[in-house]
């Protein structure tokens, strides 16, 4: 039988994890704290409300965990879940949670892992888990690439967004190379991205468009830059860990490319809530280029 909720804790990269859902293992039980708890400050202005103050206040998780099993099965259990936490204090952890189809997590610390002894039956466990993020919902978007004549100078127009089975959104814009990616940020805020752009392609230059509109939001460009293939750039807008970094695809190496931005543009783009199609153009002409789009939806419930 399914558990109703599926519960799981993970290190920081989501590489290992415990399951808390396991009836021949961890069960979580009596959880507490999984709602919303947020502050705002609004001011009247006619007959009109204006926020002046939002505060995002994360609430304590805390719950129980029941380990089953022979009683040298719970001990080893706890080993197992304590050594866990140990181990990934300094990166931190996911908290996944899925109460019904949607499932969600966040990042957050683990501040207390404690253990109630019993002569018989199960070992009751008892964990709190101070989220550090809103709950989150990962996405991950490709752009379709668009051959086009070199020779044809092509422009944007509204008109010309084309949607395929995908839900992609195609255009014609004005260099040798474009291709485009539609996101949807349904989050309750603007959230950061992790752009990959892969080669080979020469001084590439992002452009995020609100869809349906032709006007530029926001521009990220690159001068004397060329991506191998082989290799793509990767930008980072997270505050915490934001670069911009050549990788090689196959080991992973990298490389601080931050100097050769455009100094006019600011290259940490960040998504806002709604419906947008971020761009690519590069200059080699030999329509290789594609980006990859990371981001999460943000909500305050879990």
């Amino acid at each position: 039988m399914e558990p109703f909720r599926y519960v799981k804790i993970t290190d920081a990269n989501n590489t290992k994890a415990i399951e808390l859902n396991d009836f021949d293992g961890y069960l979580m039980t009596t959880p507490t704290g999984f709602g919303i708890y947020r502050t705002a400050e609004y001011v009247k202005v006619g007959n009109q409300r204006v926020m002046v103050a939002n505060t995002n206040n994360f609430n304590k998780i805390t719950f129980n965990i029941d380990i089953f099993g022979t009683r040298t099965e719970q001990e080893q259990k706890y080993a197992e879940l304590r050594d866990f936490v140990s181990n990934n204090i300094a990166s931190g952890f996911r908290l996944y949670y899925r109460p019904l189809d949607n499932t969600r997590y966040i990042e957050c610390d683990i501040v207390i892992v404690d253990k109630t002894e019993k002569a018989v039956g199960y070992l009751p466990t008892s964990l709190e888990i101070q989220p550090r993020t809103l709950w989150l919902q990962d996405v991950t978007k490709k752009s379709v690439a668009i051959s086009t004549d070199n020779n044809v100078n092509q422009f944007i127009f509204p008109a010309s967004f084309l949607e395929d089975s995908n839900g992609y959104y195609t255009i014609a814009f004005g260099r040798s190379d474009v291709s485009v990616a539609l996101l949807e940020n349904a989050g309750v805020d603007t959230t950061p991205m992790v752009i990959r752009i892969y080669g080979h392609a020469l001084n590439p230059m992002l452009t995020l468009i609100e869809y349906g509109k032709s006007e530029a939001v926001q521009v990220v460009g690159f001068n004397d830059l060329e991506i191998p293939e082989g290799y793509y750039l990767e930008i980072n807008s997270n505050p915490k860990n934001a670069y911009v970094h050549l990788v090689e695809e196959g080991t992973g190496y990298r490389i601080d490319r931050e100097s050769y931005v455009n100094l006019e543009t600011n290259v940490y783009m960040r998504l806002p809530k709604g419906k947008w199609n971020l761009l690519i153009e590069e200059e080699s002409g030999e329509g290789k280029c594609f980006i990859e789009v990371f981001f999460s939806n943000q909500y305050y419930g879990g």
